[in-house]
């Protein structure tokens, strides 16, 4: 695994990597690091070049998913980031019944 080119200080105490998230993608990550009790910083990182990015300011329960080709989505308060677009919409929580006995349940955006 590669040594990321991340910069923390190292006397703040409260500011750490809290999850580091990785899927289909291979060449990006998200890494979520905790700003405060009710904010976290979540960034993008590239890691062919070894840089950000992008990064966003989110509350602390946001959820971070991907799609099938590794993008990833912020989703928090009715709202979706799409990361690689830097775009934010609403979005409604769906579940979908239609499988027999399992629920399907996911997020929809337009």
């Amino acid at each position: 695994m590669p040594k990321l080119n991340l910069h923390v200080d190292k006397k703040d105490s409260s500011t750490f990597i809290r999850k580091v998230y990785c899927g289909s993608n291979n060449n990006n990550i998200a890494i979520r690091i905790k700003q405060s009790a009710s904010l976290d910083y979540i960034m993008t990182w590239d890691m062919i070049h070894n840089r950000e990015i992008d990064a966003f300011d989110v509350p602390f329960n946001a959820k971070v998913i991907q799609d099938r080709n590794g993008s990833f989505y912020l989703i928090f308060d009715g709202k979706v980031i799409i990361c690689n677009q830097n775009v934010r919409l609403k979005c409604y929580e769906v579940q979908n019944e239609s499988f027999g006995r399992f629920e399907e349940k996911g997020y929809q955006f337009d």
